[in-house]
């Protein structure tokens, strides 16, 4: 009935044969090693696991449940090229949801942003439930920068996460209003050329590029307070109309709490302060600010280290 390989049902399908099957379960049957590979898994055992899904594969290559486990194990050791493979292998032998569901989680862990986005579309035809709106976010997001950006951008973001300012291992969760950000960087750059030009000062490049965090971190909280933004109202005048760009920081500051003024400053804003001053001090180290495409690659950047700083804060 179950053929020379009694795994294998008369419809073609890797499926137990349960009572019918005159076969001892043991090592020789790919359905049983999935099954104890699993168990180990689930208690912690990923490496003996995988070794396990693998010997299941050598016996059956076209058991593309296990593939899909397979791929799902090595995301867990952050192997994302090996999950990538074994997911593809999952796809190609017959494609379904859980096969793309993987594919579209490690395109985003591996920068192939595009793919991700590739993969959740296909997803989305098949099962609108929402599992990867957060992806799909953070894909559309990146996938418009640059390697020396997102290197940057990652650069700012572990001087964060080393100093436990930021509380989360990764740049997981990016509210829409980046997305509809806008024109909200270069008017704030507007804003702050016309502000030094009117006190005949010379131009600051990093106060300018602190005030982009601020604004990053204000128009955050603004979204986590409230759950909405009006959308009549540019997103910049969230944290200036109150006072103005010049003192953006300080009505950011203020929101949170860290009381300050031009005639005041306390110990606990200087702290603060030094959360956004330092990995900005930090990337500057290697930038050209004489340069405008770099002032405005870490405009944008230290935008998203001030979102990412109000979700942790937030949180």
């Amino acid at each position: 009935m179950f053929g020379r390989k009694y795994w294998i049902n008369k419809y073609g399908q890797i499926e137990c044969p349960g009572d019918d099957c005159r076969h001892k379960c043991t090592d020789k049957c790919p359905i049983w090693l999935r099954t104890q590979a699993a168990m180990l898994i689930q208690f912690g055992e990923t490496n003996k696991g995988i070794a396990l899904y693998k010997q299941a594969l050598a016996i059956e290559p076209t058991y593309r449940e296990c593939w899909n486990n397979l791929g799902a194990s090595y995301g867990v050791i952050q192997r994302y090229d090996l999950a990538k493979d074994a997911y593809m292998h999952a796809y190609n032998i017959q494609p379904n949801i859980n096969s793309i569901y993987g594919l579209a989680l490690v395109s985003k862990d591996l920068n192939q942003y595009d793919e991700c986005l590739k993969y959740i579309a296909m997803y989305e035809k098949i099962c609108d439930d929402g599992k990867l709106d957060r992806i799909k976010e953070l894909a559309t997001l990146l996938g418009v920068k640059s390697k020396a950006s997102l290197a940057q951008l990652d650069s700012l973001l572990d001087v964060g996460y080393k100093n436990d300012w930021l509380a989360s291992n990764k740049l997981k969760i990016i509210p829409f209003i980046y997305l509809r950000k806008g024109n909200v960087i270069k008017d704030i750059l507007k804003d702050t050329q016309n502000y030094y030009k009117n006190a005949n000062m010379t131009f600051n490049t990093t106060n300018y590029l602190l005030w982009c965090a601020y604004a990053g971190f204000g128009i955050t909280h603004v979204w986590f307070k409230d759950k909405k933004l009006d959308d009549s109202k540019n997103l910049l005048t969230y944290v200036t109309d109150e006072r103005g760009i010049d003192c953006l920081d300080e009505v950011v500051f203020d929101m949170v709490g860290v009381k300050v003024s031009a005639e005041y400053v306390t110990k606990e804003y200087r702290e603060f302060e030094s959360h956004f001053k330092t990995p900005l001090t930090e990337v500057a180290k290697s930038l050209d600010f004489s340069k405008a495409e770099d002032v405005a690659m870490t405009a944008d950047n230290m935008f998203i280290y001030g979102m990412s700083y109000a979700i942790d804060y937030n949180s």
